[in-house]
């Protein structure tokens, strides 16, 4: 999919996961870590294929680092994901409330922002963490991870979203920019 039709996709997705219930919204960033989980050989081979390419392409030990996964780092993303499934639900929690000189009440209430874009660099656990803080707090996300990445990001980004949306997330509220031009 192209950029804009990947945030069409997600802005439709949006209206129906802000009005998901905290159980739905629970359950499918749960979900993102089984997801992980059930797909850690393959996350694994993407991100040495990564790793292969960046050492080719001359990348710092450091920068090295960052980009690379293995089985206890996976299982940090995984601990992570389910650290945000049990934050308390911040939706529709009233914020302050006061009556305008009209007599009218007016109450300040958080609500999802609805879509966010993340755009990041090298490190594939990003995408676990930016995924489920958003779908936690109501909203479709789009991430675009840095080039060195690319096959990690899109191995991670394609578990999470198949078991979450077996789980009822909408098509479209959580997607990956494959694209690497600028």
């Amino acid at each position: 999919m192209t950029p804009q039709q990947l945030s069409g996709a997600a802005q439709s997705a949006s209206r129906k996961w802000a009005s998901a219930s905290s159980e739905l919204r629970t359950e499918c960033v749960l979900a993102l870590a089984a997801g992980i989980d059930s797909a850690r050989d393959v996350i694994l081979r993407e991100n040495q294929l990564d790793l292969t390419e960046g050492r080719s392409a001359g990348l710092s030990p450091a920068l090295l680092d960052r980009l690379l996964l293995d089985d206890s780092r996976l299982d940090a993303m995984i601990e992570g994901i389910k650290h945000v499934a049990k934050l308390p639900d911040i939706l529709g929690q009233k914020l302050r409330t006061y009556e305008h000189p009209s007599g009218m009440s007016i109450e300040s209430v958080r609500v999802p922002i609805g879509v966010v874009l993340m755009i990041y660099e090298s490190r594939p656990n990003v995408s676990s963490d930016s995924a489920a803080l958003c779908l936690k707090t109501g909203n479709a996300v789009i991430l675009r991870g840095g080039k060195e990445a690319r096959r990690s990001n899109l191995a991670i980004v394609n578990a999470m979203s198949g078991a979450a949306a077996s789980s009822g997330l909408p098509e479209g509220t959580l997607s990956f920019v494959e694209d690497q031009r600028r």
